[in-house]
């Protein structure tokens, strides 16, 4: 009796494990293949403050969290989402950081990510400001092949674009942001020019400090959580400030719009489970203009 009951508890951990084998197996597959599916093309309208007269909207492509040199964003795959961001023909693209997968990214990716940025077209070019991935031994380079290829850094700075001021923070994960910096560059710019401001930083927590009153804040990051679970969620806080309130997508709080795309890849692991990669197409208008 004891032979037979060991051997039919032998049987069941054996197949409990062959279960749970094929339950990883599976989960992994799914994760890799949506990791590497094309982005959606998300698409909202944003109406801002203090529109300059006359002008029309402005049609802006924001995307975010690139990470070449992962398993997951090869050249070839990063040139295919390139090209669909030229067929929308945008005015403006905005990208929120992380170009790299890690600190220590050799110079052949930032070259190659330089290269892709170069490709990109619309009206007023790119303009983009840095991620946490993107600081480190290689910063200098990847700033200077990013400006080489036509790229507007404004890490704590502003530019006019058409009718947009634009005023990117630093990175706050790494300790870059500089909001005051932001601030004056506006004021600079408003002293000469008129504009609608929108911010844009690589992670939505800035919004913590952004000045009182209307504003629209792109950014990135998040991953939208990256591994989504039914029923569970997001198991991983994609914030030490909000949570998983600005895990990505169109968010009002208040009187400040959030739009944070889940960006293009991954990182820790090559694996996106509920969260797909996106990018996001904004028409921004003043209100006369909406609808």
């Amino acid at each position: 009796m004891w032979t037979i009951v060991g051997k039919t508890s032998e049987r069941r951990c054996r197949w409990l494990r062959i279960t749970l084998a094929v339950l990883v197996l599976g989960s992994s597959a799914l994760g890799v293949s949506q990791a590497i599916q094309p982005p959606l093309m998300r698409e909202a309208t944003l109406e801002l403050p203090e529109w300059p007269a006359r002008q029309r909207p402005v049609r802006a492509v924001l995307l975010a969290d690139i990470h070449l040199g992962g398993i997951d964003m090869t050249a070839k795959r990063l040139s295919r989402i390139i090209d669909r961001i030229n067929a929308v023909q945008p005015d403006v693209v905005l990208v929120a950081g992380d170009f790299l997968t890690d600190w220590a990214a050799d110079s052949a990716d930032i070259i190659e990510v330089a290269a892709q940025m170069k490709r990109l077209r619309s009206r007023y070019g790119t303009v983009a400001v840095l991620g946490n991935h993107d600081h480190g031994s290689n910063t200098l380079l990847l700033r200077n092949q990013l400006e080489q290829s036509g790229v507007t850094l404004v890490d704590n700075g502003a530019v006019r674009r058409g009718p947009l001021i634009l005023a990117g923070s630093g990175d706050s994960v790494s300790g870059h942001a500089r909001l005051g910096g932001t601030l004056a560059a506006v004021r600079r710019l408003r002293t000469k020019t008129d504009g609608a401001i929108v911010y844009l930083a690589h992670s939505p927590d800035i919004l913590k400090w952004l000045p009182q009153g209307p504003a629209v804040l792109l950014a990135g990051h998040t991953h939208c959580g990256q591994i989504v679970l039914p029923l569970i969620g997001a198991p991983v806080r994609v914030s030490q400030i909000f949570g998983n309130k600005l895990r990505c997508g169109s968010i009002r709080i208040g009187d400040k719009h959030i739009i944070v795309t889940s960006g293009l890849s991954t990182s820790s692991l090559p694996l996106r489970i509920g969260a797909p990669p996106d990018f996001w197409v904004l028409t921004l208008s003043g209100a006369s203009h909406a609808g």
